[in-house]
């Protein structure tokens, strides 16, 4: 007896759903190329069946043909089909849906075929149920690290060219003196100073000492790093100070004529107790330094040359960024 109200139960169940007019969502021909596909979306309600049909002219096959659930996976798919008849699926809750038409290789060719989808509504309550898909961009921030080559610090490399004492005479004949030098060709700035005086060892010296107690540049690479890189220096004469006049050059000839005769343009030499500098645009050949003692008794004469380079270091190092995407996301306006 229990049996026969099953049966009875069941075929009243059968019957009220075969009862339900089905809606067509989908009655379409279809044209694949090679490696492509054709994805055809609906919105399904709870308790919906629908049956679908594919049929491949030609005899030909599709690479697959797949029904899914949108952001949940395949519910069926078949690899290789010619025909899919009346296949029928139980839909267990409201939601988004699409069968995707895959041909695949390169070599395959184009597939031309006919898609039939049926949907059968649960009830007559669910028979206008709005199978359409919509659209929205949604925006959304992405975040991601890239590796990037960064300046990590800047290495100042400092060498001294010269550091030399000099004493001049007052007569014609020891008055004056040449220093040669060269400029290193990786150097980008260098600098000179030059101080009178038999205490200008000491007047360099006070100078360093004192600048590096405010001075981090100074501190760290000394002071003549600090005139190249076009740092100023403030100092005060002493009543009585010595003079020499100092310039440089870069013509043999002219240094070779300083030494004999003593002769040499004014513009090339300047007069002073402190006299210093510094230069960016290098010339890499020899160079001559010429000192010339105008005054009526022995000068003392110091000179300092340092010629500096800096170099970029640089590391790696991951950095976190973010881009702004936007993404088409399906709904159903229910």
């Amino acid at each position: 007896m229990k049996t026969i109200l099953l049966l009875t139960i069941l075929m009243l169940a059968s019957n009220l759903l075969q009862a339900q007019k089905s809606v067509i969502l989908a009655d379409m021909e279809f044209r694949i190329r090679n490696s492509s596909s054709e994805v055809i979306w609906f919105g399904l309600e709870k308790g919906d069946r629908i049956e679908f049909e594919v049929n491949v002219y030609d005899s030909a096959t599709l690479r697959s043909v797949a029904f899914s659930e949108y952001e949940a996976g395949d519910i069926f798919k078949e690899i290789n089909p010619t025909h899919i008849s009346k296949k029928n699926i139980d839909i267990v809750h409201r939601g988004i849906y699409y069968f995707t038409l895959t041909q695949a290789g390169f070599l395959a060719g184009k597939r031309f075929g006919n898609i039939k989808v049926y949907r059968y509504p649960a009830s007559e309550a669910s028979q206008n149920f709005n199978t359409t898909v919509y659209w929205k961009t949604v925006t959304d921030t992405v975040w991601y690290n890239e590796t990037e080559i960064i300046l990590d610090h800047i290495d100042t490399i400092s060498e001294s060219i010269v550091m030399q004492h000099i004493v001049l005479g007052k007569r014609n004949k020891d008055n004056r003196a040449v220093i040669n030098f060269s400029i290193p060709d990786s150097t980008q700035h260098w600098s000179w100073f030059i101080v009178a005086g038999s205490d200008g060892d000491m007047t360099y010296n006070g100078l360093n000492e004192s600048m590096s107690e405010t001075n981090a540049i100074v501190r760290n690479q000394g002071l003549m790093t600090y005139i190249a890189l076009g740092g100023k220096i403030g100092y005060t004469l002493k009543p009585g100070s010595s003079y020499v006049n100092a310039g440089f050059t870069d013509s043999t000839s002219i240094a070779d004529k300083f030494l004999l005769s003593g002769y040499v343009s004014d513009s090339i030499m300047k007069k002073a107790a402190v006299y210093t500098g510094s230069q960016s645009d290098t010339i890499y050949k020899p160079m001559s330094i010429l000192l010339l003692n105008n005054t009526r008794k022995k000068s003392f004469v110091f000179v300092y040359i340092t010629a500096v380079k800096t170099k970029d270091i640089f590391i790696s190092k991951t950095v976190e960024k973010f881009r702004i995407e936007e993404t088409q996301v399906p709904y159903l306006q229910q």
